[in-house]
């Protein structure tokens, strides 16, 4: 009923039928090619979405979110300029880092946060292979499996040799060890 009184008002509506933030964006790129573009929306999800696909050559493109109750200044993110100042190697490993550390079609990881990944993307060139294998539309459905499985492994401190299991019994073994008093469980 909202759309249809837009509509009658003159206003253009489009509905997504899955995930918003893809085609939010997907829009805003599109519309960036005739003219600038303002997108205002509290989700951070978006702003990496606009990251990745925003064009270089493309109208200029704000993001801005809504602005806090009592705050002072409004924040905006030039979307090109944020690209050339982060680089097109992180902003192309931004969507990895997006997929692996929880957006809202995947769950986040426990104690990781998506700066972590930034400063993964930043630092750690073997994690740059991974997003490789990701971002490669040529990759096999197992060779991206694994590719998130050795990113996971990194992002929780492992060694680039250790699988996911092999960092999870060494982290529960670490937790036993440091406890003083081991319960037996008789089953």
């Amino acid at each position: 009923m909202l759309s249809d009184s837009f509509e009658c008002a003159g206003w253009h509506t489009i509905h997504a039928h899955g995930d918003a933030d893809l085609l939010i964006t997907q829009t805003a790129v599109q519309a960036s090619e005739q003219r600038d573009i303002v997108v205002i929306a509290d989700d951070t999800d978006i702003l990496i979405l606009l990251c990745f696909h925003v064009k270089l050559e493309n109208k200029q493109v704000i993001f801005q979110p809504e602005p806090k109750s009592g705050a002072n200044k409004v924040r905006k993110w030039n979307i090109q300029a944020t690209k050339c100042a982060l680089g097109l190697h992180v902003c192309n490993g931004l969507l990895f880092v997006h997929a692996i550390l929880g957006c809202d079609t995947t769950s986040q990881l426990f104690g990781i946060g998506k700066g972590k990944g930034l400063t993964k993307i930043l630092s750690n060139n073997s994690f740059m292979e991974y997003v490789q294998v990701f971002n490669n539309p040529t990759s096999l459905k197992d060779d991206i499996i694994t590719a998130r499985e050795k990113a996971i492994v990194s992002m929780y401190g492992g060694k680039t040799s250790d699988t996911l299991d092999d960092l999870r019994y060494r982290r529960f073994s670490e937790k036993v060890a440091n406890k003083k008093i081991v319960q037996a469980v008789h089953v």
